[in-house]
């Protein structure tokens, strides 16, 4: 039995290229859309609340960008706009990609979970209410009534008799 060593070239890979891998601008987008549905939402939110849900949001997207980044790897090696991204470009390998991407998105979704509770305990923060049904029924009078009923089961059915007639006195 042998055992075959592989050499790990380490990484060249900067603090910078780490935060590149996050896509910083479309984690901001996130965030921002974020904030905005906590300060419109109704009812009180506590401060510390909404910076933590804010906080693993953020990183919830950057493990996003990072994993998105994995994937694509061969894809962005092949187009100029993407070829200087981390990954292609070679100062960050793959696995490492990978790695970050998954360490954080578990770390952001056990914080939210421990943090802020598993299930939101109260039901009405996290749904959105129905409409309440319209009254939608129809106000006929008697004479609508026998308007409808008397088109419905006498001049329509005479109309397909006056179409078919025709139809059999064309083709005689």
């Amino acid at each position: 039995m042998s055992v075959t060593l592989t050499r790990v070239e380490p990484s060249i890979a900067g603090v910078g290229d780490y935060i590149e891998l996050m896509k910083p601008r479309v984690m901001s987008l996130v965030v921002f859309t974020a904030l905005v549905g906590l300060l419109i939402a109704p009812g009180h939110v506590h401060p510390m609340a909404a910076f933590t849900a804010l906080l693993c949001i953020a990183v919830g997207a950057g493990a996003a960008g990072a994993l998105n980044m994995w994937y694509d790897a061969d894809i962005d090696a092949k187009m100029r706009r993407t070829r200087s991204r981390p990954v292609p470009a070679g100062r960050v390998q793959g696995a490492d990609a990978l790695a970050l991407g998954v360490v954080l998105s578990m770390f952001s979704v056990m914080l939210m979970g421990m943090a802020l509770n598993w299930l939101a305990a109260d039901e009405e923060m996290i749904s959105i209410r129905p409409k309440d049904p319209e009254d939608r029924r129809i106000q006929l009078t008697n004479r609508q009534m026998g308007v409808v009923r008397y088109t419905t089961l006498m001049l329509l059915p005479l109309l397909i008799a006056l179409a078919g007639f025709s139809v059999w006195w064309q083709r005689r």
